[in-house]
């Protein structure tokens, strides 16, 4: 029961952060995920002049791009953006495999905390505000955005699961690669098999958590 609660609170969060934001976020002006889909077209057009550090993400991009007939970039993207919720499963797996054992309800919990919770960048907030009025609250609220680098309002996991980037295929597998370490009901082949195809899709996709992983790994 707690498996399912869980699941379902962090899908709802999911769903309520795409609701607010989709298709809108996908005409900002050089966003990220404008970006990342401007490199995968530049490599379908011309591969030669490809140079970007993150063939893992932008190859597989640019393949479903072209199988899906050109879609426009809003529409695209919008799609696109379903594939983050990969990172509640994935971090639940982790949870599941690290915590479970010892008491069943700190998995959930934990998946809760990863969908709910932001940064530190409300306690600027607190200490700015003095409980004034909306219009002082809204200018403190845009010094605490550009002061704490966009924690407020995306801070925490959300900056993750409110793009699919990079750097939120790169946590997937981090997750995923952590969790094939610790689980128990896999055999030597399989962890093998898995490790190997999760490392290379980190280190071709987003390489901090690769590097992050290995040094754990020392």
């Amino acid at each position: 029961l707690y498996d399912v609660i869980a699941i379902l609170a962090s899908g709802l969060i999911f769903s309520m952060m795409f609701s607010i934001n989709y298709p809108r976020v996908t005409r900002l002006p050089g966003s990220d995920i404008i970006e990342h889909l401007r490199r995968a077209i530049a490599w379908l057009k011309m591969p030669s002049t490809y140079t970007a550090p993150e063939p893992c993400f932008h190859f597989p991009e640019a393949l479903t791009y072209l199988l899906s007939g050109y879609p426009t970039p809003t529409a695209f993207l919008t799609a696109l953006e379903l594939l983050s919720f990969m990172l509640f499963p994935s971090f639940y797996l982790l949870a599941k495999a690290a915590l479970g054992r010892s008491d069943e309800r700190l998995a959930p919990l934990s998946l809760l905390l990863l969908s709910c919770l932001s940064g530190f960048g409300w306690l600027f907030i607190l200490l700015k505000w003095s409980f004034g009025g909306f219009e002082l609250y809204t200018s403190i609220q845009q010094q605490a955005s550009e002061k704490t680098y966009l924690d407020v309002p995306q801070g925490g996991a959300i900056d993750l699961y409110a793009w699919f980037r990079p750097r939120t295929m790169g946590f997937i597998a981090f997750f995923l690669a952590l969790w094939t370490l610790i689980e128990r009901d896999l055999d030597k082949r399989e962890r093998i098999l898995n490790l190997a195809l999760l490392l290379a899709c980190l280190f071709l996709s987003h390489v901090p958590e690769f590097v992050v992983f290995i040094t754990a790994l020392v």
